[in-house]
């Protein structure tokens, strides 16, 4: 594997490993705050930690030495990102969180991946082998055997759909964002994590939501500084070195370490 691939595969790994954790904690947080308040506060602590990793990560990712600057004729690509990636996305999730367990609804994340290959592949006529996507057809397979319990999916039909519907926004979410990976990630991560935050706290503030505690809101903040925040960036540098098809079975990983995460923090089985 030439080293730009071993980097992406690495980068994709890690962003992986840091959104993975973040639906565990997040089930924490929903009885105070509420799926849109949870799913603002996550991006705006994700705009706020684009800004802190600017000053301590970019020579480490040999990011904005020579980038492309964002451009006007971006702004649709942004506004969709910002749509479907930062604020439809996150919310179906958290709400899909609050009917389904923390375990489940981590493992259901898991047709991200594919999703993103099928968009890839059908609307921007990217090429995969047919490794690749057998691949791809078993994370759709394995998603679904880890996921089945008798007698619940019935009743939780709603959260189900809620949070294979934030994985479709996710896809077209990643095919949009490698598009404009070749502008400068960090500052189209701070446009799509700030746009998102912001405007999904507006929309709360309109609908007349009670503020959470002080203590909740920092962990929100906190959590998504790391998990939305840092892991965006890192995951936009791995869109650019192996395309969005590719970067999807690293990031395929995440659904299963949420899972693992779920048992100690939620007591989940």
């Amino acid at each position: 594997m030439p080293p730009s691939k071993r980097q992406g595969a690495l980068l994709g790994l890690v962003a992986a490993v840091l959104f993975g954790v973040s639906p565990p904690f997040a089930k924490l947080l929903l009885p105070e705050s509420g799926p849109l308040l949870t799913a603002g506060l996550l991006y705006l602590g994700a705009g706020i930690g684009l800004f802190l990793f600017k000053m301590i990560g970019r020579r480490w990712l040999n990011l904005g030495v020579k980038e492309a600057p964002v451009r006007q004729a971006d702004a649709g690509l942004l506004g969709g990102v910002i749509f479907f990636g930062g604020m439809l996305g996150p919310f179906l999730m958290l709400l899909g969180l609050t009917r389904l367990s923390g375990v489940v609804t981590s493992l259901l994340l898991n047709l991200e991946a594919p999703f993103t290959a099928l968009v890839a592949i059908l609307v921007f006529r990217e090429h995969l082998t047919r490794l690749e996507l057998g691949g791809g057809s078993l994370i759709v397979l394995a998603a679904g055997i880890l996921t089945y319990q008798p007698g619940t999916i019935r009743g939780d039909l709603f959260g189900i759909l809620a949070v294979i519907g934030a994985c479709l926004c996710w896809a077209i979410d990643n095919n949009l964002s490698q598009r404009l990976s070749v502008r400068d990630p960090l500052v189209v991560a701070r446009i799509k994590t700030l746009g998102a935050g912001l405007g999904m706290l507006g929309l709360a503030a309109l609908t007349n939501h009670e503020w959470p505690s002080v203590m909740i809101t920092l962990a929100a903040l906190l959590l998504g500084c790391f998990s939305y925040g840092v892991s965006l960036v890192l995951d936009m540098r791995a869109l650019r070195l192996l395309g969005a098809a590719r970067e999807a079975g690293f990031f395929a990983t995440a659904p299963f370490i949420g899972a693992l995460v779920a048992v100690p923090v939620l007591g989940e089985r």
